[in-house]
């Protein structure tokens, strides 16, 4: 056994010596090699763009944005109100959507990692080690022989030529790579895209809760009003009525807002990717940076989106991919050259015991030492392999593969209309949105001078309850429509965002000199 363990080290010091010698002059070599380090090419981290720079990813946060605990801060039942900045931070460290996005994308980095893994040569060690005793009973004289072996192996095999395959099966692994790291700057941009939409509905929700408390307010004094001078005889019961009315209708405006409230607060839970019963409040829609106009035109920002889209630089992604599968279907037809070796050492002792005389050994009993031989084999052997005919497989697999990059194509196609359709419809629904933010503050301010007027004028018995509570119904009509106008232009503003695929503080890089 002693012999079986001495060749087992030889053999396993050689394999070290071998490994030894090829990670001292390829150590630096394959420290940037995605076989070696595949996650150096997916994005760094969940809440980080990833950006190409010479094969190699590197990090992009989004501006302002650092990685933080999983566990949302600030989130305490006393905290104050929530910046829209800090909501996005929360979101990128905390939404489970883009987590999960983000192994996928290292799953991706794996794949490609192991697509460069029959580009090197194939080194096996195998040993087999037995010891076996024969003993004899009454057919033959007693006695027995004993027999060990150790047999150990090293293998080599490596491919000189897959003609093409092996290319192809990196190619496709790439752009799938790639396509999953675009996908995952898209994730990005709609998680801040929802953020920002359910901020601003949130704001604009507890606005409305506030202003229809307002209201309730100026009914029920109203009513309280209107219920004195009925007492002095100076006014009527049909008054009185229409109070009572406005004061149940503003009672039902004021529930209406806080379920929307509550609705909104969910939402905006689920975009940040925390439980809806924690501490949601946010400021107030004045409070927010109003979008600027810069004067560009819808093909201004239908060019930045199809060069600055993520998604739709994914899609040619994946069309890259389906041509690279269609390039290892056309290699399926070729040869495969390959080169092979071994050496083999097999090492085996024998000893015959027979203490009874052997008639076929001249009647003397037999006792040996022990004998032992080793005997070295080695061989090596190019390989030439080429399938000629696999029943109309490969035919097909071609077929296959053509047919998946023409629907790729098209794919692609579809996709840009999208996009182009989705920055014209945000342009101009965000031009209509800024006109109407502009004509709502003009209504605004035309309501309340309005009802300024007629409260200084019910005062001095110059005009009706009736003609009071129309202003106040007027003025109240035009706090919704200031708070959803504004709701809805800051809403659009950040849909034009994520339409372009680049953030309104770009924007300004676009416009024209002035």
């Amino acid at each position: 056994m002693e012999r079986t363990a001495g060749l087992a080290r030889r053999s396993l010091i050689v394999s070290i010596f071998v490994a030894a010698l090829a990670r001292r002059g390829y150590s630096s070599f394959l420290a940037s090699r995605p076989e070696t380090n595949p996650n150096l090419y997916a994005p760094e981290s969940s809440n980080t763009f990833w950006v190409s720079s010479q094969g190699k990813s590197s990090s992009a946060k989004p501006k302002g944005f650092e990685k933080k605990s999983l566990t949302p801060p600030g989130f305490e039942s006393n905290s104050g109100e929530k910046k829209i900045d800090s909501l996005i931070n929360t979101a990128l460290n905390s939404n489970p959507e883009l987590e999960a996005i983000w192994e996928r994308t290292r799953v991706k980095a794996a794949t490609y990692g192991m697509s460069f893994s029959r580009y090197y040569p194939r080194i096996s060690f195998s040993s087999q080690d037995g010891y076996s005793r024969f003993m004899y009973n009454s057919i033959v004289p007693p006695g027995d022989d004993r027999l060990g072996s150790a047999n150990a192996q090293i293998g080599l095999e490596y491919s000189i030529s897959e003609f093409g395959r092996r290319r192809s099966e990196v190619a496709a692994a790439h752009a799938a790579l790639l396509s999953a790291n675009l996908d995952f700057n898209r994730k990005i941009e709609e998680i801040i895209f929802r953020v920002k939409g359910s901020f601003y509905a949130l704001a604009a929700a507890q606005e409305m809760v506030d202003a229809a408390k307002v209201n309730l307010e100026f009914a029920e004094t109203d009513f309280l009003s209107v219920s004195d001078m009925m007492k002095r005889g100076l006014s009527t019961l049909p008054d009185l009525k229409f109070a009572e009315e406005r004061r149940a209708r503003a009672k039902l405006d004021v529930d209406d807002a806080r379920a929307r409230r509550a609705e909104a607060q969910a939402a905006l839970a689920v975009a940040v990717g925390v439980p809806s019963d924690v501490n949601l409040k946010v400021g107030t829609l004045g409070e927010q940076e109003i979008p600027k106009f810069l004067g560009l035109d819808a093909g201004t920002f239908i060019n930045q989106a199809l060069n600055a889209r993520p998604d739709l630089a994914a899609e040619v992604e994946r069309l890259k991919n389906s041509e690279a599968i269609a390039a290892r279907a056309e290699a399926e037809f070729r040869p495969t050259l390959s080169f092979g070796g071994y050496y083999n050492e097999t090492q085996w002792w024998l000893n015959l015991h027979h203490p009874t005389p052997l008639p076929a050994m001249g009647n003397a009993p037999v006792q040996t030492p022990y004998y032992s031989e080793a005997q070295p084999f080695y061989s090596a052997l190019f390989t030439l392999r080429w399938d000629l005919f696999n029943g109309f497989r490969r035919h097909n697999d071609l077929s296959r593969a053509h047919a998946m990059v023409h629907s790729r194509e098209d794919i692609l196609k579809l996709h840009e209309l999208q996009i182009i359709a989705d920055v014209w419809r945000a342009y101009f629904v965000f031009d209509a949105m800024r006109q109407k933010y502009e004509d709502a503050l003009k209504l605004w301010d035309a309501a309340s001078e309005s009802y300024d007027a007629y409260s200084k004028s019910y005062k001095e018995g110059l005009s009706n309850i009736v003609e009071l509570m129309s202003a106040q119904r007027d003025f109240a009509r035009a706090r919704y429509t200031k708070i959803l106008a504004t709701a809805d232009f800051l809403t659009a503003s950040a849909n034009l965002d994520y339409a372009v695929g680049v953030s309104s503080d770009a924007w300004a890089r676009l416009a024209p000199a002035r």
